[in-house]
């Protein structure tokens, strides 16, 4: 949703009644906020993960940075630098590159609720190290619904065969 440089418009509010936008197998839900707001460069997503959960393996981008923002619940962080105690009002920044690699697990008995945020720059690669895996993601940012990506193929980083 492009805007032509000084043209106005009427705010695009998420409202919490709105729903959520998707739910895993598992029963933690998700809503796209940036998305939902007519968001182009900045996506933020309001997570919900139930307890014993984490939403993506440890992974790192290659063109996005990422930050995360705890609203509710306890969180386990992991990143390169090693593993940490996240709780409501923490802020964690993620760089692009190896060294902002990471991934949250709920490791307390009542649900965690945060903020994902991140540029939503295209063509991505997405590294995940602990799985041996990349993928690349071109014509729709990561966090995008499927069917807009042109192209979303994932290769061993030992031998380079798609997986």
């Amino acid at each position: 949703m492009s805007e032509e440089p000084g043209e106005s418009r009427e705010p695009c509010i998420v409202r919490a009644a709105d729903g959520w936008t998707g739910e895993s197998d598992d029963g933690s839900r998700w809503k796209r906020l940036g998305r939902l707001a007519g968001g182009d460069r900045l996506g933020c997503t309001l997570e919900e993960l139930l307890p014993g959960h984490d939403p993506l393996p440890y992974h790192y981008h290659t063109a996005n940075e990422e930050a995360l923002y705890v609203l509710d619940g306890r969180g386990a962080l992991r990143t390169p630098a090693g593993e940490f105690d996240v709780g409501a009002g923490d802020y964690v920044s993620f760089p692009v590159g190896e060294a902002g690699a990471h991934t949250v697990e709920n490791a307390s008995d009542v649900p965690l609720r945060y903020l994902a945020v991140s540029t939503m720059t295209e063509p991505d690669v997405v590294v995940y190290p602990d799985e041996g895996t990349l993928c690349v993601n071109a014509g729709a940012a990561p966090g995008r619904p499927r069917g807009e990506f042109t192209l979303r193929r994932s290769f061993s980083l030992s031998d380079g065969t798609d997986v």
